[in-house]
């Protein structure tokens, strides 16, 4: 670049631009986007070794295991282990550890995996060859959850193929599933089986991270997610349209780096508890130890304890509660007031005030019972972030 004697930028270094996306900082950039880890970029291993306390003693050995598998960068590793046991977040910390290597990575659901086959194959022949080149020759290659029910003999086909590929040209392969199915082909089983060449992690226990006062187990919390979220309620337009799409970016952003309080307020309806569950169900999946309570249900569950005199029972709930690391409360405000409740209530609120644990709590927009101890403690902006949701009841629709 000619620049004249007296410009500002004269005799400065400047980035050619046909090496721009060579340098480390550009490069890396690209291949996390191509590696489709998304939101698990930050399930690092130092983060499952700050985070992770509430696993047992069995996961310590598939931690080093997994460790030292990412250290040296080649073979196969297979990862068994129940539902909640942290076999995705293992297979995640690996192929971070590739891509801090600059080493080209891809994260595959199985069932993403199979969807993009049929979808790429109807697409056309290229986009079809193009994804299978893509399986064949990555560096490294992570198969999450590994699911052959339901697949078709074509896909199935293909989808050995290409792990056989991988087995002989000796790609760095981590494929982890609950059980393997009894009929699968015995071209993959055998190289699954490979001691030699495929090294493999059993998680003996499976650990629940998720626990729940109230109707929102389990099973109920998987079923919401920012995805399945309706940001556009009923036709909604305008400011209130806008107002929703709002809430659920807030909610989005605060999932990705949950730190102080998150309160939703809203009427009944508009979708503070969908958004507060889905929360809730994506930070369970990244390994925290969650617990979404209905305050109702929690206050019913500690009266009867106490009303019974269990005090083991009683403290126990209410510390596990107290320290949780992510602790949701729906309906604040909607429980039935007395000395008591305000005053255990308070207890929760002012621990997990005191030492900032993240909190996501909702109310409705008409509550106005709250002790103004508690008000005191959600209203300080140091901590806590309010959002009004301006949506009527989803269920109702909008009039």
């Amino acid at each position: 670049m000619n620049l004249p004697v007296d410009d500002p930028d004269f005799g400065k270094p400047i980035s050619c631009e046909c090496i721009y996306d060579e340098l480390p900082e550009h490069k890396r950039e690209k291949l996390l986007i191509f590696s489709r880890i998304d939101s698990l970029i930050m399930v690092t291993f130092d983060f499952i070794e700050k985070n992770y306390n509430h696993f047992n003693n069995n996961f310590s050995q598939p931690l080093k295991k997994a460790m030292d598998f990412a250290q040296e960068k080649k073979g196969w590793l297979i990862i068994q282990g129940h539902s909640g046991s942290g076999k995705t977040s293992l297979s995640a910390a690996i192929l971070n550890v590739y891509l801090d290597s600059q080493i080209a990575s891809l994260f595959y659901s199985s069932n993403d995996l199979f969807e993009e086959f049929y979808s790429s194959m109807n697409a056309g022949n290229q986009k079809y060859s193009n994804l299978v080149d893509k399986l064949k020759n990555i560096e490294m290659l992570v198969i999450d959850d590994l699911n052959l029910t339901h697949v078709s003999p074509w896909a199935m086909e293909k989808f050995i193929q290409i792990l056989i590929y991988r087995y002989e040209k000796k790609l760095s392969t981590v494929i982890n599933y609950i059980n393997l199915p009894d009929d699968i082909d015995d071209r993959l089983l055998t190289r699954l089986n490979d001691n030699k060449n495929c090294q493999k992690i059993f998680i003996d226990k499976a650990v629940d991270n998720f626990f729940a006062v109230g109707g929102m187990i389990k099973n109920v919390l998987k079923n919401y997610s920012f995805d399945n979220f309706e940001s556009k309620g009923h036709g909604l337009i305008g400011e209130i349209k806008a107002n929703l799409e709002d809430a659920l970016n807030l909610s989005k952003n605060w999932t990705e780096k949950p730190e102080g309080w998150l309160v939703l307020i809203g009427m009944p309806g508009c979708g503070k508890t969908h958004l507060a569950a889905s929360i809730c169900n994506q930070r369970m999946q990244l390994g925290d130890e969650v617990c979404f309570a209905s305050v109702p249900d929690l206050l019913d569950e500690l009266r009867s304890s106490y009303a019974n005199k269990d005090d083991r029972n009683f403290d126990q709930l209410f510390k596990k509660i107290m320290n949780v690391e992510i602790l949701a409360l729906d309906d604040l405000g909607a429980h039935q007031i007395s000395p008591w409740v305000d005053e255990k209530l308070y207890q929760l609120f002012n621990y997990r005030y005191i030492k900032k644990l993240p909190t996501i709590i909702t109310r409705n927009t008409q509550s106005s019972s709250l002790d103004v101890r508690i008000k005191s403690r959600l209203a300080d902006l140091k901590l806590a972030t309010n959002f009004e949701i301006l949506a009527p009841d989803y269920r109702i629709g909008s009039i």
